[in-house]
């Protein structure tokens, strides 16, 4: 069927920090979020997409040796199948950033 989607969708660290304040990633960091489905319907896979975002805004929060734990998890969390982000995006210098997002939006980013 050439009408199936099976693709990814990176998220990188500039917009994990815009839109849920997730801080201290590496400027290249991307988050592979698998796109499925067909071009008329595509589906993202809402829970593997969420629970690396909490993932790794938990993480954040920690502190002492929780957040060297979750240093070296970040490290190994990272998609090797995805490139790393390339700068300068297209769009840098004229698109405005928000203020980061509250940590207790993440699940209805999803909705």
């Amino acid at each position: 069927n050439n009408r199936a989607l099976k693709m990814n969708l990176g998220i990188t660290a500039d917009t994990l920090y815009s839109v849920f304040g997730i801080q201290n990633l590496p400027d290249d960091y991307v988050i592979k979020i698998p796109i499925k489905g067909t071009i008329d319907n595509p589906k993202i896979d809402a829970s593997k997409a969420t629970a690396k975002i909490i993932a790794l805004s938990t993480l954040q929060q920690s502190s002492g040796i929780g957040s060297i734990i979750g240093g070296i998890i970040t490290k190994f969390q990272k998609d090797q199948d995805i490139p790393p982000a390339k700068r300068p995006f297209p769009w840098e210098g004229k698109v405005r950033r928000r203020a980061p997002a509250r940590v207790d939006t993440i699940l209805d980013f999803f909705k």
